[in-house]
């Protein structure tokens, strides 16, 4: 059998993925028409000149700016809330379950910030390991109730703190 003969739900492939048009019905969103004709954006939106954008594509701050793609109808909006600081890149960033923390991974660290203040709960660091070179956290991960904060690491370690 084709695959192309398959009904739409069996098929799994991240670009094929079903959606729900206006009047409910499925449809394959690759065969949608881009409402804006001859305007190519792809996934390289920050190719875009931000002045030439009309003001519904865009969200500006006074130190940010935040563009929506041309092609795809706009129903959400996005404010800056905080800026959290960092002393090494930012390489994963995860919000626990309830919404009320914010974690971070970095160079040898992960942190978790208080979404609603903007404030260092903790910091997270291992002082077992070898001070020499990067570590760099990968990823960050609440558990389901929020008791733990797991973290993986390029020295192929799954660090699991309270």
């Amino acid at each position: 059998m084709d695959p192309q003969d398959l009904p739409l739900r069996t098929k799994r492939h991240p670009l094929r993925t079903p959606i729900l048009d206006r009047h409910h019905n499925l449809e394959d969103h690759r065969h949608r028409p881009p409402p804006h004709q001859g305007l190519s954006v792809g996934n390289n939106l920050a190719d875009l000149d931000v002045d030439s954008l009309r003001p519904e594509q865009k969200r500006e701050g006074s130190d940010w700016f935040a563009i929506f793609n041309p092609r795809i109808p706009r129903v959400l909006d996005v404010d800056l809330v905080h800026t959290l600081s960092h002393d090494s890149v930012v390489c994963c960033v995860r919000f626990s379950y309830d919404g009320r923390y914010v974690a971070t991974g970095c160079n040898r660290s992960a942190q978790i910030f208080d979404v609603g203040s903007g404030l260092q709960v903790t910091k997270l660091q291992d002082e077992s390991v070898d001070k020499e070179g990067d570590l760099y956290i990968r990823s960050v991960c609440f558990s389901p109730d929020g008791k733990y904060l797991a973290t993986g690491a390029e020295d192929k370690q799954i660090r699991v703190c309270c």
